[in-house]
This record gives C-alpha cells, sequence and structure tokens, in this order.
C-alpha cells in the first residue's frame, strides 16, 4: 500500500480505484485482526471523513461475515461537543444497522469549559485538551482491553501538510508504540470530493452541523481553528455556546484568549471587532486522531 500511495497523484485518483484501495487495505486489516486475535476499533467522531469511513469499514466487514467482531469507538469531549453532534452519531450508528453492544462511547469526567478555567486556555505547547480528553480516556479505555487493539481512523494526507508527512512515513497499516496498537488509515488517499461521493451514493446524510457552524461539532470550541467567520456563525446560530468561550475569557485571571494566530493570543471580542487578522485553513485541530 505504501508504495501505491507514494506513487500517485492523489488529486487525480479517481473515485472508484479510491474505493478500492481502500476495500482492500480494510480486508488485510480485518484479517490481520481474526489472524492474530486484535480488538477491532473504528474511531468515530460525526466527522464526514469518519463517517465515510465507518460505513465503509462496516460494509466489508459484513461481506466477510466479521461485522458481530467490529466495534465503533466514539470520545466525546465533556462540555465541548455540541448536543447535536451526539444525536447526530447515535442516528449513523442506527441508520448502519450497527448494535449498540458494539458502540463504545466515552468520555472524561470533567467539564471542558471548567478545565479552562483551572489550566487556561490550550496553546500549541500545552495541548492539555488532547491529553485529557482524548489520549488518557483512550489509553484507559485500550488498557481494560484483554487483547491488543486494532484501531481504523479516517486521516487523510490530504488534511495538513503535517498528516501527510506521517502518514508517509508511519504507513496506512503500522504499528503505533506509543498506544500500543495496529492503527489503520483507511481513506488516507481519499480527496475530500471522494468523501462526499461516498456519503451521497450511501444515502448517508452529512453531519448538520457542517452547515451551520462549519464543523462537526465534535469540538465546539477549538484553539486552533483561526477562521473568524467560524466564531461568526456561532454567535448567530448557537449564543449559548459562544457566550461559554466568552465566559472563559472572563473568567482568566490575568487575561488570556481563547484565539490563537501565528502563536499569538487574541480575545475573541477583540476578533469581532475586527482587531485580529483572520485565516483559514483547511482543518482545525491537526493533533486529534478520533
Amino acid at each position: 500500500f505504501e508504495s501505491i500511495l507514494s506513487e500517485m497523484n492523489i488529486d487525480e485518483l479517481s473515485f472508484d480505484r479510491a474505493l478500492s484501495i481502500s476495500k482492500a487495505i480494510i480486508k488485510e486489516a480485518l484479517n490481520i485482526a481474526m489472524k492474530h486475535k486484535l480488538e477491532t476499533l473504528v474511531g468515530f467522531s460525526g466527522g464526514k471523513e469518519s463517517t465515510a469511513m465507518l460505513s465503509l469499514v462496516i460494509d466489508v466487514a459484513r461481506s466477510l461475515k466479521i461485522a458481530d467482531k467490529v466495534k465503533v469507538l466514539y470520545i466525546e469531549v465533556s462540555g465541548n461537543t455540541h448536543e447535536e453532534n451526539i444525536y447526530y452519531v447515535y442516528n449513523v450508528i442506527r441508520l448502519l444497522n450497527i448494535p449498540l453492544n458494539n458502540f463504545i462511547h466515552l468520555k472524561f469526567n470533567m467539564d471542558f469549559f471548567e478545565a479552562i478555567k483551572r489550566w487556561g486556555f490550550p496553546t500549541y505547547r500545552r495541548r492539555w485538551c488532547m491529553d485529557l480528553f482524548k489520549r488518557k480516556v483512550l489509553k484507559n479505555y485500550l488498557s481494560r482491553l484483554n487483547n491488543i487493539p486494532l484501531v481504523m481512523v479516517g486521516d487523510r494526507l490530504l488534511d495538513s501538510s503535517r498528516r501527510r508527512k506521517l502518514l508517509r512515513s508511519r504507513g496506512i497499516i503500522e504499528w503505533n508504540n506509543y498506544w500500543k496498537q495496529v492503527t489503520v488509515h483507511p481513506i488516507a488517499h481519499w480527496t475530500l470530493s471522494h468523501v462526499y461521493f461516498y456519503l451521497s451514493i450511501k444515502d448517508i446524510p452529512l453531519n448538520p452541523l457542517y452547515f451551520k457552524i462549519g464543523s462537526s461539532g465534535n469540538c465546539v470550541y477549538c484553539p486552533f481553528v483561526t477562521d473568524g467567520s467560524y466564531y461568526k456563525k456561532l454567535r448567530e446560530t448557537y449564543p449559548k455556546w459562544f457566550n461559554k468561550v466568552l465566559e472563559a475569557e472572563k473568567a482568566m485571571r490575568n487575561g488570556g484568549g481563547a484565539f490563537l494566530i501565528a502563536n499569538k493570543v487574541f480575545k475573541l471580542s477583540e476578533l469581532l471587532l475586527g482587531k485580529a487578522k483572520t485565516y483559514k485553513p483547511r482543518y482545525g485541530c491537526y493533533h486529534c486522531i478520533l
């Protein structure tokens, strides 16, 4: 798989070819899991990539008659995951006819915005949000498993230059020493158009929050989102969520802002007054894997 992906021009890859490669990756991963009795997990966040990947993995697993061996792993960011994201996740689980006993819903036992009041807003050097609300929760769950896990995630090479570098150096099916797991990236070679087309032909609705605020809402607030229009949409559509960020700023004893641009901190209120220059990246937090 690595040799194919290193040589191909992803932008010119047809959907049918991309789909056939993904099916081959998933079949290989599932064969490895069955042969070595690995715990098979699919990371699902409610985002478009993980939704498409989940549907495809379940289809392949059903063709191999081992869908009952596949579990779906969803990590809610307590206090920062939009309620409509949670509803969408459960709706997709029902739509794909995945038994609830194969669905694992995890979350850290602390409110995200209470954590901000304790430790300040996350920064590039202090990504405690990822450590506490994702890594710790996931590691705690994986440590309780009887077998080594094989986890499929929806990363794409085109998500960011950092993702592209990591995926090409580590491989599509890799042993991840940090997580002590086999990590699989079945749709690493997909373009955004491939993702949307797959969801359309499978008649799977896109998470409605993409139309309302421009993201899946698994993390409503993210310091790595530098697009000012996102927060303006949030203020217009969900003022309750927007005010959570403003209240967190007000709670900072030594000042501090929610908005990071080129390693400089700005207050969200300054952004809305036009005092902060904004950028529009392709992706929010490059560091989340589920």
